[in-house]
């Protein structure tokens, strides 16, 4: 009879716990599946962060070129690095002027004002990265022609 209530007891806690493993197992399962659905939503969330585009207008003031050269040199061995930019002064909303500068392979001319001052159409990611610069400036404001000759 002990035997018996034994394996009673002993099959009793089998079922248990293999309901119990199963239970887990389920737990488990839905858990991961959850954890994908929800690293997919932010995924998705980060992509179209990263998509989205804001175009401000920006009022300028004396348009330049410059190339700012940077290197380091020790021991003989160096490098040196060339950076193209277009430096103009933002006009700012109080009347005050701001030294800014466009990295060239960013920026696009378009000389198609034919009254007014130059502006920038300045494109920026949701990550808040420069994606494209749009220059717009008078019609024959970009010298093309140049007269080398010396003592002219």
């Amino acid at each position: 009879m002990k035997d018996e209530k034994k394996n009673e007891h002993s099959d009793a806690w089998e079922l248990f716990r293999s309901i119990m493993t199963g239970v887990i197992v389920l737990f488990v399962a839905n858990c991961i599946v959850f954890a994908f659905y929800d690293f997919s939503r932010v995924l998705s969330d980060v992509k179209k962060q990263g998509e989205e585009v804001t175009v401000s207008t920006v009022a300028l003031r004396s348009i330049n070129y410059q190339n700012v050269l940077e290197g380091s040199f020790l021991l003989g061995c160096g490098k040196l690095d060339g950076q193209d930019y277009y430096t103009c002064y933002q006009v700012l909303d109080d009347g005050g002027l701001k030294l800014i500068k466009f990295k060239s392979e960013q920026t696009v001319i378009y000389e198609t004002l034919t009254s007014g001052d130059a502006y920038a159409e300045i494109s920026v990611d949701g990550w808040g990265f420069t994606k494209e610069i749009k220059l717009y400036v008078p019609q024959d404001t970009i010298q093309t022609e140049y007269d080398f000759g010396v003592g002219n």
